[in-house]
């Protein structure tokens, strides 16, 4: 069933859809007045509604019913990456909101980018929600100091350019390395590979 994200919150009762979930509602899905359709907001529920009016600016939905969402994740696993280039964080977002990956720290460094636009990669992390069909979306935030990122983080991958030796010292605190290959990946892969090996794990002990 098509899903849209919307900022409001939801409860038992209408919706009128406008700007861009109606635009992809009516132009882009061509949905018409009868289908089902299901809406989620950040919360734990799915919301099933009725498409009963459709005009140029909005679109009109009369409720069925909420559903608890079972494709939210059943742990909670933190990230932190290095700041690098936008359509490569936009890519490693994605793919984290798909994996199940609850939140992720943008952090500058050494040899990172200086700036991330953190509003628009929430923003790709809940319309991918649509994909994953999961409620809640990744959050993420910063941008943060490499500084900032607290001694017992898991999951720390850093920036096409690596660390500085300083960094590397602190990393070493940290903890173990964490060994994903013989080969040579970039930080938008690494970090979705890492993810996977830390919530196999959490959720083989949540069992």
């Amino acid at each position: 069933m098509r899903r849209f994200f919307v900022e409001q919150q939801l409860k038992d009762g209408g919706v009128t859809l406008a700007g861009g979930e109606h635009h992809h509602l009516c132009n882009v899905l061509r949905t018409r007045v009868g289908d089902d359709i299901i809406l989620v907001c950040g919360d734990t529920f799915d919301y099933h509604y009725k498409v009963t009016a459709i005009t140029k600016n909005n679109s009109t939905l009369s409720f069925i019913k909420k559903e608890k969402n079972k494709r939210n994740p059943d742990v909670n696993i933190t990230a932190y990456m290095g700041a690098i280039k936008p359509d490569a964080l936009a890519q490693a977002v994605t793919a984290l909101n798909e994996i199940g990956v609850s939140d992720l720290y943008i952090f500058k460094s050494d040899f990172s980018q200086k700036t991330a636009n953190i509003e628009k990669l929430n923003s790709i992390a809940k319309q991918s929600c649509k994909q994953c069909e999961r409620s809640i979306p990744l959050r993420v935030h910063g941008i943060i100091d490499f500084t900032d990122i607290p001694n017992d983080a898991k999951i720390v991958i850093g920036p096409e350019g690596g660390f500085s030796e300083n960094e590397k010292s602190r990393i070493k605190q940290m903890g173990a390395d964490i060994y994903l290959g013989k080969r040579i990946l970039r930080s938008e892969t690494a970090i979705v590979a890492a993810c996977v090996l830390a919530m196999t794990e959490a959720e083989k002990w949540s069992l």
